[in-house]
């Protein structure tokens, strides 16, 4: 037999216990960062504990991956919006759905649930009749839906634009690489021309060397053999200097072109999430004009009923209303204000 899930729960610090707390309670400080996979729960104070990563209803299916560092702790995925925010999580690193062993960047991840979060909150607004008055319960729980929604709204507009600035930044260090490999080519020219006036001056010594047969038998030949070796030196030491710069000129064509390749995959998503945000951005007004509107005719409902329940309670049980030609009772002379077709007729006895 399955034993009931406890509606009280404690949590274990270094320092304190705290609680009581209810598992609605622990889903907001899981939302919010405050509660990680490694976080100790228990139903009584004294324990026994257990890993708050181990209960399916906090939803810990998320693990973020540093660069060059371990794993974080299993989290929930809305505490991204936080850690990011105050920026001890960043936006490029890796995370992984441990349900699905998938792994996403942390802004895609975000982004993904943000969207979730908007259509289910639609889904809710629009399984609520909106012809139809509804009590005082209700209607706090549809001003909420409409507080974050709203909220949902600014997250995704904030991480659309975090996005953009990205792609931004990339785009200004691919024009720095280009930059770069454009100086890269200009100093090959020159090596180029370098090396070719010393292959014709090497040249011009072999030719003298030549003519000579032997490089000691004339009259300046000593200088002439150090200046050879020293021009020998040079050209050893150019052609390593160029092959070096040719190596790194191929390593930045080649980062050029990854960059490239996800520039265009990122503005592709990017294109996709605009287009998704703006049809429930427009979806979402229409809805909310709708809804707008019969706000207005139930209240013009209300402030008929009430006009006409305030005549009514005016006039003295058992006794006919005033006539029109007496003087002395001017208010039920007055014409009744039209009932609304809509909220329905009330037939008062």
């Amino acid at each position: 037999m399955n034993q009931p899930i406890p509606t009280n729960w404690f949590v274990k610090t270094e320092k304190e216990v705290l609680g009581p707390f209810t598992p609605f309670d622990l889903l907001q400080q899981a939302c919010i960062g405050k509660l990680l996979g490694t976080s100790e729960l228990s139903a009584n104070p004294q324990g026994p504990w257990l890993k708050a990563e181990t209960l399916d209803s906090l939803e810990m299916e998320w693990q973020v991956t540093p660069e060059n560092g371990d794993p974080l702790p299993r989290c929930h995925v809305m505490a991204l919006r936080t850690w990011v925010e105050d920026e001890t999580v960043q936006p490029y690193w890796d995370i992984l759905h441990i349900p699905s062993g998938e792994s996403y960047d942390v802004v895609d991840a975000l982004c993904s649930a943000l969207l979730s979060q908007n259509r289910w909150l639609e889904e809710r607004l629009a399984s609520t009749p909106a012809s139809e008055p509804a009590p005082d319960t209700e209607n706090l729980s549809t001003q909420e839906l409409y507080i974050q929604m709203d909220s949902a709204k600014k997250q995704s507009t904030k991480w659309q634009r975090l996005y953009e600035e990205e792609v931004q930044r990339n785009e200004s260090h691919e024009e720095m690489l280009l930059a770069d490999n454009e100086k890269l080519r200009a100093w090959q020219r020159k090596a180029a021309e370098r090396i070719k006036a010393l292959e014709r001056r090497q040249t011009t010594l072999d030719e003298t060397r030549g003519n000579s047969g032997n490089l000691e038998s004339f009259s300046g030949d000593h200088d002439l053999a150090m200046a050879y070796q020293e021009l020998n030196l040079q050209l050893t030491h150019l052609l390593d200097s160029l092959d070096l710069k040719s190596r790194q000129l191929d390593e930045s064509r080649e980062q050029v072109r990854e960059l490239k390749a996800e520039l265009r995959q990122e503005r592709h998503q990017a294109e996709e999430k605009v287009d998704r945000v703006s049809e429930l951005h427009e979806d979402t007004l229409n809805h909310l004009n709708e809804i707008e509107q019969s706000h207005i005719q139930l209240t013009r409902s209300y402030r008929d009923l009430n006009d006409r329940l305030i005549q009514l309670r005016n006039q003295e049980p058992g006794t006919p209303a005033p006539q029109k030609t007496t003087p002395s009772a001017p208010k039920a002379a007055e014409t009744p204000k039209p009932t609304p077709s809509k909220p329905g007729k009330i037939n008062m006895t």
